[in-house]
């Protein structure tokens, strides 16, 4: 007996580390918070790219994902987001279809209710297999002759 092969291959991922920082504004004295993100850019170049942002220490655990939204000339490219029930956890999909950048806004919130949000970037870069671009496969196929069902 022979084992069926799984010939799929599996999606590629992007994995981004969060670090958000609470600091006082000395202006304002309200607490802010600064964030970074490592990779800083990221660029997707394959179709159907997980894209997995996690909260990292030293962010205080009181931090969470809350929302995102995205901007550009195609913005359904990105799914909406799943945020893990800790909210540490942010994942979902590009599927990469229209070179362009798209703008995500990614929401916040800390144990306080204070919401913040910051802009990073995704660079969509399909390359060759760009959808709409080139030409479109068509195949049309008809039973032989004296071997189609419906005579």
């Amino acid at each position: 007996m022979s084992k069926i092969q799984n010939a799929s291959v599996a999606a590629p991922i992007i994995q981004v580390q969060v670090v958000a920082t609470p600091s006082v504004d000395p202006k304002t004295q309200k607490v802010k918070y600064d964030t970074t993100f490592t990779p800083e850019s990221i660029k997707v170049t394959e179709p159907d790219t997980i894209l997995s942002y996690q909260l990292v220490a030293p962010t205080p655990a009181g931090v969470q994902f809350k929302s995102l939204k995205v901007k550009g000339k195609v913005p359904e490219q990105i799914s909406p987001p799943t945020i893990s029930q800790s909210g540490k956890l942010m994942v979902m999909t590009d599927a990469n279809t229209f070179k362009e950048v798209l703008n995500l806004t990614i929401k916040f919130k800390d144990s306080d209710a204070l919401e913040f949000d910051v802009d990073p970037e995704v660079a969509n870069d399909p390359g060759q297999f760009e959808l709409g671009d080139g030409p479109i496969a068509m195949v049309m196929l008809e039973p032989e002759q004296g071997n189609d069902p419906g005579q």
